[in-house]
């Protein structure tokens, strides 16, 4: 079984599944975080 956690650097679990994961899905996800979002501006 595959788990995947995507954990923010406050700490906080941002993502927790089961699922596999495309590419984009997790690009898309980390994109649309607030310290990303600082980067890209």
């Amino acid at each position: 079984m595959i788990h995947a956690v995507l954990v923010g650097k406050d700490g906080g679990i941002k993502l927790k599944t089961t699922d596999v994961l495309g590419e984009s899905d997790l690009f898309g996800l980390i994109d649309r975080m607030p310290m990303r979002q600082n980067e890209k501006s």
